[in-house]
């Protein structure tokens, strides 16, 4: 983490990686491997698609919309998602439809996908979900069920572990 801080300030790193994951990172996910219909066959998604935010307006039509307006409103500030599905039935396989919509991705204000330039004094690097301001806060912790040596102010070694039990949220360090 440090690492990265001397090269860029946060806020930059959180813009870096929210447009790697939307441009490079999601068309290579499959949206679902497969998935089984009650007929019998299977249907596959391929191709996601992500678009700039957008809403459904008054008239049923859609429109850009902008991280102020989205406050304003009290909306999501999201973009729209799209994949292919494909069906196979036994050794039958059909494109059944083209760009469906999927569902809604949080867009990171100030990013390279947000709509709008951000206003003075406003660093961006936050999410709008139903009008309020949501931030992602980067931490680094100790990894769990590993043990850890350290020197001691008096040049002593002691040992430091975070155990955590299966199928619980229990935990016990001991130091």
């Amino acid at each position: 983490m440090e690492g990265i801080l001397k090269t860029q300030s946060l806020i930059e790193h959180h813009f870096d990686t929210f447009k790697d994951f939307v441009i490079k990172d999601l068309p290579k996910i499959r949206v679902a491997k497969q998935v089984a219909l009650h007929d019998g066959s299977v249907a596959s998604f391929s191709n996601p698609q992500v678009q700039p935010p957008t809403i459904l307006d008054y008239g049923r039509e859609t429109k850009l919309i902008t991280p102020d307006a989205a406050r304003t409103r009290s909306l999501p500030y999201s973009m729209p998602v799209y994949a292919d599905i494909t069906l196979k039935k036994g050794e039958i396989q059909t494109d059944f439809a083209s760009q469906v919509f999927l569902g809604y991705l949080p867009c990171l204000v100030g990013s390279a996908l947000c709509n709008a330039k951000l206003k003075l004094g406003d660093l961006g690097g936050f999410y709008i979900v139903n009008g309020k301001e949501k931030a992602l806060v980067s931490q680094e912790r100790i990894a769990e069920n590993t043990l850890f040596l350290f020197q001691g102010k008096k040049q002593d070694l002691y040992v430091q572990s975070l155990c955590t039990a299966a199928n619980t949220s229990y935990r016990v360090s001991n130091k």
